[in-house]
């Protein structure tokens, strides 16, 4: 399975299972999808988890939880997206927020292929130095600054 975890929306959850679970992706249906946020569901994300229910579950906690990473069997997930809060009003906090995340997971799980959204490049270097994190092995940083840029 894979773990969702950050700013967790309707709307970033619509585009990223609509796209991740499309019938033509080749491990669509190998893989099921886990949520793990600190609010409870809301109508219209009550609404996307009926439509995906065979595939996602949604877990009401954090992963900065250890009991909350027990419950989301991260020491069994192939991967975990962290999605950053791209309308944040202080990017940086956001970014150290993610980063924390990253920490937590890797402690408790180093194998674990980690997909990081940083809001500003600066704030890359942060996070080479993580115990368990290896871009080799799969760990990536997607920067929405440097996408904006192109």
């Amino acid at each position: 399975h894979v773990i969702i975890c950050g700013h967790i929306t309707p709307h970033s959850m619509t585009t990223f299972l609509r796209d991740f679970l499309h019938k033509d992706r080749d491990q669509a249906e190998e893989l099921d999808v886990i949520i793990i946020n600190r609010k409870v569901p809301d109508i219209e994300m009550e609404a996307l988890l009926k439509r995906y229910y065979a595939k996602v579950k949604y877990f009401v906690g954090t992963v900065m939880n250890v009991a909350d990473l027990h419950r989301v069997q991260v020491d069994k997930a192939t991967a975990c997206l962290i999605i950053a809060d791209k309308e944040c009003p202080d990017p940086d906090g956001d970014d150290s927020a993610n980063i924390m995340r990253v920490i937590s997971i890797k402690n408790f799980n180093q194998r674990i292929r980690i997909l990081l959204q940083l809001l500003h490049y600066k704030n890359k270097m942060n996070v080479a130095s993580i115990p368990g994190w290896s871009a080799k092995d799969g760990d990536e940083i997607i920067c929405i600054a440097e996408l904006k840029l192109g």
